[in-house]
């Protein structure tokens, strides 16, 4: 294989893993609402679903670029912009879901709202 490894997409399937494990523990850690109380635009129960996408997104990128046969070389500048990209939204999502975690981890009944 004459194709180097694409790091920040690699990095992006571990920070979407290391996001699945924490929105996991979100989801599990936080209790339900009172009697009559509800969550108001809540994505906690997307976020599993958010970041399986961005890990088979990222585990593409990885097998895409680390193919046997030659890419063409006008396309490896976006490739690695695209790899870039979905790093950094990746790691913000996660950074969103471990601030959640915390927040939940604090409050039994954070986000819920009386209507």
């Amino acid at each position: 294989m004459d194709r180097k490894l694409d790091w920040p997409a690699t990095v992006a399937v571990f920070v979407a893993t290391v996001g699945l494990l924490t929105a996991a523990a979100t989801l599990a850690a936080r209790a339900p609402c009172h009697e009559g109380d509800g969550r108001l635009l809540d994505p906690v129960p997307a976020l599993p679903w958010v970041f399986t996408f961005l890990a088979v997104v990222a585990a593409w990128r990885v097998v895409r670029t680390t193919r046997w046969f030659p890419w063409p070389r006008r396309h490896r500048l976006p490739g690695v912009v695209a790899s870039v990209a979905l790093l950094i939204v990746t790691a913000f999502i996660c950074f969103l879901s471990a601030i959640w975690l915390l927040d939940t981890l604090g409050d039994a009944t954070a986000g819920c709202w009386s209507f």
